[in-house]
């Protein structure tokens, strides 16, 4: 299981959003709605998305 936490560099949210996947493309499916809806005045693109969860996803050991 891979994790990844949004830490709102904008300050949209106090407390970083958990998400976890089977895979970072698993992740980006979650990530790509709260950015729609918590941080498009980052205008933040999907390439964008994949490298910032390419940099900060991590294994969790997590089991679905």
């Amino acid at each position: 299981m891979r994790s990844f936490d949004c830490v709102a560099p904008d300050g949209t949210h106090p407390e970083p959003t958990h998400f976890e996947g089977e895979t970072d493309e698993a992740i980006l499916e979650q990530v790509k709605p709260h950015v729609a809806e918590y941080h498009t005045g980052l205008g933040l693109t999907e390439e964008q998305m994949r490298g910032m969860i390419a940099q900060g996803a991590y294994d969790s050991g997590s089991t679905a």
